[in-house]
């Protein structure tokens, strides 16, 4: 006797988490002014201190900067969160409104982010403006890792440990990478001369009817 399990026929995936990689189609086209108004604000205004260790963080209100690209930018995550609100309630054309808020964010050589989540929100994400360089030495540099969200998952000691661990996304410019606000998330530290340059958001969902 054989048993032949199927995920999509036989396996329920319960309890997942969505994360999602988005690359933008428009990234070569605002990268560039995206990019030098970040870098000319963060030698000029004082930065915040939030979740990062070193490094510049802008106000919330990056949305409403007069620069170009971030009007594309901010249509391309609103498209993005409406869909990812979509998909966990296994709905199409599901009706919507939404409150963003975002953030720019300069990591140099050695900055990171601490462990942490966006209380109050529904989703978060980041924007990769410009990755910056990849590290020989340290391969993890710069990675945003999530922690498996289950309590007590990583007890079970299962072989080849799947449970319980972390899963770490490799930064790309261009790229969007979205989750539920509640996840545990940190930003390894960064090792580069080369700035790392990202914009981080927050939706709440306001409104929500399914399609």
């Amino acid at each position: 006797m054989s048993i032949d399990f199927q995920v999509q026929r036989d396996v329920l995936l319960a309890f997942t988490t969505p994360i999602a990689q988005v690359r933008i189609g428009e990234a070569e086209a605002i990268n560039k002014p995206l990019r030098d108004d970040i870098l000319r604000r963060a030698a000029d205004e004082k930065g915040q201190v939030r979740s990062n260790v070193g490094g510049w963080h802008s106000g919330d209100d990056i949305f409403d900067w007069p620069v170009d690209g971030i009007s594309v930018l901010k249509e391309s995550v609103e498209q993005a969160m409406t869909r990812m609100t979509e998909l966990v309630n296994q709905s199409r054309a599901a009706e919507i409104s939404q409150t963003l808020s975002g953030w720019a964010n300069v990591c140099r050589d050695g900055h990171y982010h601490k462990p942490h989540s966006h209380a109050t929100y529904h989703w978060s994400g980041v924007y990769y403006v410009d990755s910056g360089a990849e590290s020989a030495e340290h391969p993890q540099a710069g990675t945003l890792e999530f922690q498996d969200p289950r309590g007590s998952a990583e007890m079970s000691g299962m072989p080849g440990n799947p449970f319980g661990r972390s899963i770490a996304v490799k930064p790309q410019s261009g790229t969007m990478v979205l989750f539920p606000s509640w996840v545990l998330h940190w930003v390894n530290p960064y090792r580069s001369d080369e700035p790392r340059i990202s914009i981080a958001f927050n939706s709440r969902i306001d409104h929500f009817r399914k399609g």
